[in-house]
């Protein structure tokens, strides 16, 4: 079963951008990506067939960068899996257009991903606005420097810890589970990182080693917000299930209480988002996630913010 690493020397890395009109941040994304201390195997910009220019700005690198296309425009997770299809480095980092890498990301992430039977490496992220300003950090300190099975999978069970743009994953590993599940639409980040949890170790690193824009799109957050909710209901009763099950590794009294604490919180966010329709779905998408454990549902109606 397990996947991970096995080599103690430096492993190659494959920066993998796939862009959908992003023509505003992509040169920034790209040059982050050129101006690392250790050099990458390659760097692959991989345009959803765009209707700006990105394209055309991907192009003007094609002396440190390959530029691809799908024949046609695909749905986010399809786009990214044929992204990282194209892509041979030993270990893979996907970077969305609009966020950057610091210059040591390589550096510093494919040293840990060097020891033995590691499937994910985590760093530190920055978040930052519009214009570049950092908004805070995150060094991911109480995530331990070191998680085995299961560990690296029960502590998934509030969300994924971690951002995509500071995480390399095992590209072996990747291809073991099937990439990204495509029928998610939003959290398949999440979905991958449980699906890698059997195929070993996952690392941390309190070097920040990414900036992550984040809070710009403000009404993009809200419009996502029951689609967010469809994924949930797939990774509880699904995703996490299938996990379980592969290893033999009941659940069972392990995901109550963090399950219900993640709905009770994203409904908080809902509540101040949405319409009351809109935030009636995500109630009833939270019920039935709930009641899919034989968990009584009636608490979310008066929305408490944890659980003891």
């Amino acid at each position: 079963m397990r996947k991970g690493n096995t080599k103690s020397s430096t492993p190659t890395v494959s920066i993998v951008i796939p862009v959908l009109n992003d023509q505003e941040f992509l040169g920034r994304c790209i040059n982050s990506a050129i101006s690392q201390t250790s050099r990458p195997l390659e760097i692959i910009v991989s345009d959803n067939c765009s209707a700006d220019e990105s394209f055309e700005i991907a192009r003007t690198f094609s002396s440190s960068v390959r530029v691809v296309q799908p024949p046609v425009q695909l749905a986010m997770f399809s786009h990214f899996n044929f992204a990282i299809q194209q892509a041979s480095g030993e270990w893979v980092v996907l970077l969305s257009s609009d966020d950057e890498l610091c210059p040591i990301f390589v550096e510093k992430m494919s040293k840990l991903a060097a020891k033995p039977n590691v499937a994910l490496v985590r760093g530190g992220v920055r978040y930052v606005d519009s214009q570049g300003s950092s908004t805070g950090v995150s060094r991911l300190l109480s995530v331990s420097r070191r998680q085995t099975w299961p560990k690296n999978f029960t502590s998934q069970f509030c969300g994924p810890r971690g951002a995509l743009c500071s995480t390399l994953f095992s590209h072996a590993a990747f291809d073991s589970v099937g990439g990204f599940d495509e029928t998610l639409q939003l959290a398949a980040d999440w979905a991958l990182w449980l699906s890698l949890a059997p195929f070993g170790e996952f690392v941390r690193t309190s070097h920040i080693v990414s900036n992550y824009r984040s809070n710009y799109r403000s009404s993009l957050h809200a419009e996502r917000i029951t689609s967010f909710f469809d994924d949930y209901l797939k990774i509880f009763t699904s995703s996490i299930p299938r996990v379980s099950h592969m290893m033999n590794f009941p659940v069972d009294g392990q995901l109550d209480r963090p399950m219900r604490n993640f709905l009770v919180s994203h409904l908080e966010d809902a509540r101040k988002l949405l319409s009351a329709e809109a935030y009636a779905y995500c109630i009833q998408v939270s019920k039935d996630i709930l009641i899919n454990f034989d968990i009584d549902p009636d608490f979310l109606e008066s929305r408490p913010s944890s659980f003891s």
